[in-house]
């Protein structure tokens, strides 16, 4: 069942049911200690991010949250009681007001109740962001048969990532798969990628692999990507137009993709630009995670799952391994973005 979080102004917090016969809604007004303890929780998660034994603090954090919707605890009971998987969708308006961008700002994907996060309940807990009303007339994109064209970026050869690690993982991830056309655009640049899509006609998805951050010249989040003589690149989200026509989900393997901060998320962005589905980093996400995270998402894919859910299926895994193992820190970090012309999770 859906809970779809609005703000119709700056301080008025709508829950929705709205997948029931007979659709539920409520409200929450918020004061100003309300914001204040809201935007707290966002600095507290930053805080927490990189911080070794964090549990504690991301549970509690993820727990404020719930509480938060609970008091309207007949809509959280009924989200919460039905058969099947939980879905949050936030939705704002294209150009969010305050209170839409800190709820798109907060970290869902931890929240918790009965002692435990969400996320590692049997059942999945798939976290969206959308920008714009849902098209409920458009399928949600899922894939019997996919093509995926993987690039990376690495100016000068300076880059510091482990790209090739992840492309070895998402091919190991997908290795029985027959339903897969994989290819590699080598240029890491973005015009070279968006002709070669172009010229095959078909592509269902593209994976960037490469660094970002604000780009003090440019006054907005940039990706460094590479130009046709390999040298930086600073590319912000208004060049993926031409892109966004051709494909319909783009994993963009970057830290601090996702992240709010002085600007509006950079995978938000992308969304606005026609790109349907967006997969980021709300910080700054470990090679290791970041690998093992891109597999189990291109493993759901594959088995014709939809983005949010692949992506929480994924989140899933790596929160459980952490659990047993203390590896992947970094389980929480993954968004998802949709545009408007995306149906209904």
């Amino acid at each position: 069942m859906k809970l779809v979080l609005r703000a119709p102004d700056e301080t008025i917090l709508q829950l929705a049911l709205e997948d029931l016969a007979t659709p539920v809604s409520r409200q929450l007004t918020l004061n100003d200690l309300h914001l204040r303890s809201l935007q707290h929780l966002c600095t507290s998660y930053q805080s927490a991010i990189n911080q070794p034994r964090n549990t504690e603090v991301l549970y509690s954090i993820g727990y404020q949250l719930f509480e938060l919707l609970n008091q309207h605890p007949d809509v959280v009971g009924q989200w919460l009681n039905q058969v099947g998987r939980y879905q949050l969708e936030i939705r704002t308006a294209l150009t969010p007001n305050p209170l839409q961008r800190l709820l798109l700002n907060l970290p869902w994907e931890v929240m918790a109740w009965n002692n435990q996060f969400l996320s590692a309940d049997t059942v999945l807990y798939e976290v969206v962001r959308r920008v714009g009303e849902a098209n409920l007339a458009a399928p949600p994109a899922s894939y019997k048969d996919m093509t995926l064209v993987f690039m990376a970026a690495d100016p000068d050869f300076n880059s510091g990532l482990n790209y090739e690690n992840e492309e070895r993982a998402i091919l190991q991830a997908t290795r029985r798969a027959r339903n897969l056309n994989l290819w590699v655009e080598e240029s890491g640049n973005l015009d070279s990628l968006t002709q070669r899509i172009t010229e095959s006609g078909h592509c269902d998805m593209a994976h960037i692999s490469c660094h970002g951050g604000y780009d003090e010249t440019l006054k907005s989040f940039a990706l460094q990507l590479e130009d046709d003589r390999y040298r930086p690149q600073s590319v912000t989200a208004s060049a993926f137009r031409g892109l966004a026509q051709r494909i319909q989900c783009l994993f963009l393997s970057a830290c601090h993709s996702a992240e709010i901060a002085d600007t509006p998320a950079f995978a938000m962005e992308l969304a606005k630009t026609g790109i349907a589905n967006v997969i980021g980093w709300d910080g700054s996400v470990s090679d290791a995670d970041a690998t093992v995270f891109a597999a189990e998402v291109y493993h759901a894919l594959l088995q014709q799952a939809t983005v949010p859910f692949a992506c929480a299926a994924a989140r899933q895994q790596l929160l459980q391994e952490h659990q047993r193992t203390g590896k992947h820190p970094h389980w929480h970090l993954g968004r998802v973005y949709l545009a408007p012309t995306v149906a209904g999770l």
